[in-house]
């Protein structure tokens, strides 16, 4: 069962274009991220403006079919990754993302193999000295395994993947065609206060890799599943 609903959105006291919020009762994500991940998506991207007010909790579980808890646990992540504020008589607004000043990073490029053949070109970037790190390490172990190691606990992560045609470099690294296709993977890892750990941007062969993802019926209050090696 899926819920729909027209969500009119105010900036500075302005309506907005109404945008879509889909809950799908079907799909093994928590109802509550998926409300969420709605908000986050629609602040990150402009659509919904700094200061535009949220319904509250009430119209939105009403609209939605949702329970208050549900929402409420939706508006505290992403009161928690500073993305909302939730003011006394002015209810939650879209807040200005808090970026940080410019910092070194830490930028890894690395190639998987398969049976002695590339199958992925993998770059990843990371806050300097957040982790140790060597070829050595890498050669044996994963970079989330790691992090973990580390001590570093992931809380979330916006993952998005396409397709492209492959660059001439591209195409040299990947022992593929120029122009043939490619998966990319593009994705944020926060840790548990919302804090950004990992940008990465991945190219898979589409002629040797693919993806398969288990689906299972899951509580709403379940956690989010462990991240990815």
């Amino acid at each position: 069962m899926t819920s729909r609903m027209q969500e009119p959105q105010t900036a500075a006291g302005n309506v907005a274009a109404p945008s879509v919020i889909t809950i799908d009762r079907t799909s093994p994500v928590p109802l509550y991220f998926q409300l969420a991940q709605h908000f986050e998506a629609a602040i990150r991207s402009g659509a919904l403006k700094v200061g535009s007010r949220l319904d509250n909790e009430v119209q939105l579980a009403e609209r939605l079919g949702l329970s208050r808890p549900t929402v409420r646990a939706a508006f505290q992540y992403l009161s928690n990754k500073g993305l909302v504020v939730r003011k006394r008589g002015a209810g939650t607004l879209a807040a200005a993302l808090k970026l940080p000043e410019p910092a070194m990073v830490v930028s890894l490029e690395r190639i998987r193999l398969a049976d002695g053949e590339p199958i992925a070109l993998m770059h990843n970037f990371l806050p300097t000295g957040l982790v140790h790190l060597s070829i050595d390490m890498l050669e044996q172990h994963g970079l989330y395994e790691l992090l973990r190691a580390s001590g570093i606990r992931l809380g979330s992560a916006t993952q998005r993947m396409c397709a492209k045609n492959a660059s001439a470099a591209e195409a040299r690294i990947l022992h593929e065609n120029r122009g043939a296709a490619l998966l990319t993977m593009e994705r944020i890892a926060y840790d548990e206060t919302g804090r950004p750990l990992e940008f990465a941007q991945h190219l898979y062969r589409a002629s040797r890799y693919a993806f398969t993802t288990s689906l299972s019926r899951v509580d709403t209050t379940a956690t989010l599943p462990a991240a990815p090696r």
